[in-house]
């Protein structure tokens, strides 16, 4: 079936995906979070968000300023503001790493953290 415009613009927006972060914490070990899905409108913020000088973190700086964009409650409500970017870097690192690769695959995007870190 071919869509109307009326079909696309009146589509419900995506929900938010589940991850698991038991290293964050949670009951029993279970934790998890939820990356939202962004508006194209967004996709501008988070390009400016990931423009990060070079230097010898710089991979895990920008996975760790796509993971407070897009870590969300499961209503799709950011958790973090951005002030909390080096925080979420002196935690542990394979949370985010998961957070960031599903934030990528759940919009869409057809890149790597390697690749949005310009290396």
């Amino acid at each position: 079936m071919t869509l109307t415009a009326d079909d696309i613009l009146s589509a419900p927006p995506t929900g938010p995906v589940r991850v698991s972060t038991p290293e964050w914490g949670g009951e029993n070990g279970d934790g998890h979070v939820y990356v939202r899905v962004l508006s194209a409108s967004e996709m501008g913020d988070v390009q400016k968000l990931l423009d990060v000088p070079d230097g010898s973190n710089k991979e895990m700086t920008v996975m760790a300023r796509l993971c407070v964009f897009c870590i969300s409650d499961k209503d799709g409500a950011r958790l973090f503001a951005d002030e909390a970017i080096d925080r979420l870097l002196g935690g542990p690192m394979a949370p985010m790493i998961r957070c960031a690769n599903k934030a990528i695959s759940a919009n869409g995007l057809d890149t790597s953290v390697q690749e949005l870190a310009g290396n």
